[in-house]
């Protein structure tokens, strides 16, 4: 089998996880996002996209604590959980504000700029056992610590910068 995250790579050798554990952690934030992000796009047309980004970036914020806080597998699948349906739902919503933000010129460019960032991101993170081994020494300090503080930071700038945006958008 096949272990692609590094976390869990990271995670196995020094805890009593097993594969089937680790994957499964991997396992609850991808697969009920099959139907979660149509759900987003629904949220997201019915309530805005502004109070949409807040929603989503709370739910990545408490995702990344609650998984953070113990190594109990439950509450750590409850973590990847949040974290999974605010993540992948914030993807369509910050869709949205590009394809608002262009409206046509640039388009192309917006979303291509975009995917490089998100596929750069995760080729940084895929390779990150070999860039920083040495953080990776103990799994809660400083990797998801670092996480959990990352996502504190974008929930107050989505909080503070993003509605600014947004209103300087609509003038």
């Amino acid at each position: 089998m096949i272990v692609s995250v590094p976390w869990l790579i990271c995670l196995r050798p020094s805890s009593d996880f097993q594969i089937p554990t680790s994957v499964c952690l991997n396992a609850i934030y991808s697969f009920p996002n099959i139907i979660m992000v149509l759900i987003g796009g629904l949220l997201i047309d019915r309530i805005g996209t502004k109070t949409s980004v807040l929603i989503f970036t709370a739910f990545i914020m408490l995702g990344s604590i609650v998984t953070a806080l113990t190594g109990n597998i439950w509450l750590m699948s409850a973590g990847r959980l949040l974290f999974g349906l605010g993540a992948e739902s914030m993807i369509v919503a910050i869709t949205t504000i590009i394809a608002r933000w262009f409206k046509g010129k640039e388009l192309s460019f917006a979303f291509g700029l975009n995917l490089t960032v998100a596929r750069l991101g995760s080729f940084l993170a895929l390779n990150s056992p070999s860039w920083g081994k040495s953080l990776y020494e103990y799994w809660q300090s400083p990797p998801v610590d670092y996480c959990c503080r990352w996502s504190f930071c974008f929930y107050l700038c989505s909080d503070l910068f993003l509605p600014g945006c947004l209103c300087f958008q609509e003038l």
